[in-house]
């Protein structure tokens, strides 16, 4: 059936915004050939990318107009689109960027990833494919299957690929990846200090954790409590989250503190102020 509707990611925002945040992506894709943002914007950057590269292969009228409607500064990146990035996919069918995921953002812990340009000087699979190799080498071992195919399809479409990879390859030889003493001792302190700051992180959220999971059983007897707040055995129907019941239960006299202390709800800032003080 032709002229399907095409599903796509609204991210939360309207549609013109929603635009404006994809054309700033791109465009800060093709000025750093590497940004890194939440995976469901990337996603969603890419398939413009994609569009945006293939414009530039076309290069008629029609298309740096396009091209120029997409780009928040046309005028400064409008020559590196259509030429560097023109010339470098000149003989690649398809598949221009490239999305990694990455951990997690400290403060929301959204899931993250990195958008890149594949065969860019920042392209970080062929640097890790490198660093592979030079490992592999350094130990005196065989290459296992998928560092064959992830060398084979880095230098592919990459002119002077070979040249440009063996060139890697010796330069990250000169880490001394295979030194077992050298990387322990690099990195034991930082898994050390992440896996402390992930034990703290888990202490606090368990009991939020132990009180959501919580099922009908673990409410019983409470309804005389909670004003008939719809819990098992109040007389109630209904959920927690049911907002006729909620203004039910403040009409009723009873406070929130009073509910909180009915169920079992930690409060973590009293506990956080008394760990403070102590």
């Amino acid at each position: 059936m032709a002229g399907g509707l095409v599903k796509y990611r609204h991210l939360n925002r309207t549609s013109a915004h929603r635009k404006a945040l994809l054309r700033n992506l791109v465009t800060s894709l093709v000025k750093e050939e590497s940004i890194h943002t939440t995976w469901h914007k990337a996603k969603e950057a890419q398939r413009l990318a994609e569009k945006l590269i293939t414009l530039a292969k076309r290069d008629n009228e029609e298309t740096r107009r396009k091209a120029q409607a997409i780009l928040f500064t046309p005028h400064l990146l409008m020559p590196k689109l259509f030429g560097t990035l023109r010339d470098r996919y000149a003989d690649r069918p398809g598949g221009y960027t490239r999305v990694l995921r990455t951990e997690a953002k400290k403060d929301d812990q959204a899931q993250s990833a990195i958008l890149e340009l594949v065969d860019s000087p920042k392209d970080l699979r062929f640097a890790l494919t490198a660093a592979a190799v030079a490992r592999d080498r350094d130990l005196g071992r065989s290459h296992n299957p998928v560092t064959e195919r992830n060398w084979a399809k880095a230098i592919r479409y990459r002119k002077e690929g070979e040249d440009e990879f063996e060139a890697m390859v010796a330069k990250t030889r000169k880490m001394h990846l295979a030194d077992p003493g050298v990387e322990l001792a690099d990195i034991e302190p930082v898994i050390v200090r992440r896996q402390k700051r992930t034990d703290e992180k888990l202490k606090k959220a368990k009991p939020l954790h132990d009180y959501w999971n919580r099922g009908p059983r673990d409410f019983e007897g409470l309804g005389s409590d909670t004003g008939n707040f719809g819990i098992a055995g109040g007389g109630g129907s209904g959920s927690l989250g049911d907002e006729s019941r909620r203004n039910r239960f403040k009409s009723s006299g009873n406070s929130g503190k009073a509910l909180s202390d009915a169920l079992g709800v930690p409060n973590l800032r009293k506990k956080s102020k008394q760990a403070e003080a102590e």
